[in-house]
């Protein structure tokens, strides 16, 4: 039997995939990178690449030796890539449509449903 996708939150964490997809044969969502999403749902070119640079520049201020000064040193550029992952978020539910629930979850705050 095939997995139906029912939900997609777009969500940064370290060392994992930004796109935490949840199916109708599991209660739990799973972690994916942008092309591991294609294994699940139909995203454009332009989309798996947009999140896939989003989640690498984030990934990119993670230093393992010391676990300190992670993230962005910028404030302004932290706020720039919180809106972008917004967008994205925009993005990926246009492209899923509305059978499949989109939420974005920034860095602080609450989830976000994407409409």
């Amino acid at each position: 039997m095939e997995e139906t996708v029912v939900s997609i939150k777009l969500m940064f964490d370290w060392q994992t995939g930004p796109l935490w997809i949840k199916t109708d044969q599991y209660a739990i969502s799973d972690p994916y990178s942008a092309d591991e999403a294609l294994e699940l749902v139909q995203l454009s070119d332009t989309l798996v690449t947009a999140i896939t640079k989003w989640d690498e520049q984030m990934q990119a201020t993670y230093d393992g030796r010391t676990h300190e000064n992670l993230g962005f040193a910028d404030p302004q550029e932290e706020k720039r890539w919180i809106e972008e992952g917004r967008e994205l978020a925009q993005q990926l539910k246009n492209e899923v449509g509305a059978g499949i629930s989109v939420k974005y979850v920034p860095l602080i705050g609450d989830a976000e449903t994407m409409s």
